[in-house]
This record gives C-alpha cells, structure tokens and sequence, in this order.
C-alpha cells in the first residue's frame, strides 16, 4: 500500500527518522527509539500511519508529518476509549471471544502445567540434595 500525501510544502525541511526523534525529544521532553518511529511510518497506530517518503534506504518525514501524526493517533485513542465497554474484560469471563469452556479448558491446562513443573522441580531438589549428603 502505498500512500501519497497530498497538500504538502516544498519549502518543508525532511528529517531522517532518527532526526524525527531527536524533534520529539525536543518537542515531548522524551525520546521515543528510531525503531519505534520507524513502526509508526511502516504499520502505524491505531489505524494512523506517519507519513513518510523513501528515497533509496533512507525514510523522510517533515515536521508538519509528526504534528498530524500525534494529533490523529490522539483522535483515535480518544474514539476507541470512548467505543470500549465500560466494564474491563478478564480472562475468566470470556469477554475476549473464547467460550466458557475453552477458557475452562485452557485453566486446567495450564494447571497441570504448573503441577508437572513444580513434580520437575521437586525431582531436582532432591536429587541435588541427595548428591551433596552423598559428597559429605
């Protein structure tokens, strides 16, 4: 997918993406990881991509980009917590598309997991401590 802005400056500097986050440091007081800025410009958040362009390896962004950026994912953020349920989803209720007896399911799996790590764990113990009553 390729997106093309429209109504953008000529005069608009381009910043590399690590550039775009020494801005934000300046801007925010904190420095968000190149990697985290250049996730924003390939998958974005929320449904909200930076906008970006390529040229060879190298990914520009521009000031006014970053500004409509954080104002969009603000917008959405905002719309999804004003869209969430009111009452928060645990895993026990089933809220999370699963059905009861598969979130049944998956808790007895999980204790009998927890059961034959701590049989592991019991069978470690002893053995290391019948090595070192052996050595003494």
């Amino acid at each position: 997918m390729v997106r093309v802005a429209t109504g953008r400056q000529a005069d608009e500097t381009p910043l590399t993406l690590v550039e775009a986050a020494g801005w934000l440091e300046r801007r925010f007081g904190r420095r968000p990881n190149v990697a985290t800025v250049w996730r924003w410009a390939i998958k974005g958040v929320r449904g909200v991509r930076l906008h970006t362009i390529a040229l060879g390896r190298f990914r520009f962004t521009t000031e006014q980009a970053l500004e409509q950026f954080i104002a969009a994912t603000s917008v959405a953020r905002d719309t999804c917590a004003a869209t969430a349920p009111a009452t928060s989803s645990t895993a026990g209720d089933g809220d999370a598309g699963f059905t009861r007896s598969e979130v049944a399911a998956a808790q007895q799996r999980r204790e009998a997991a927890k059961e034959k790590a701590k049989e592991f764990l019991r069978q470690q113990l002893g053995s290391s401590r019948t090595r070192s009553a052996k050595r003494a």
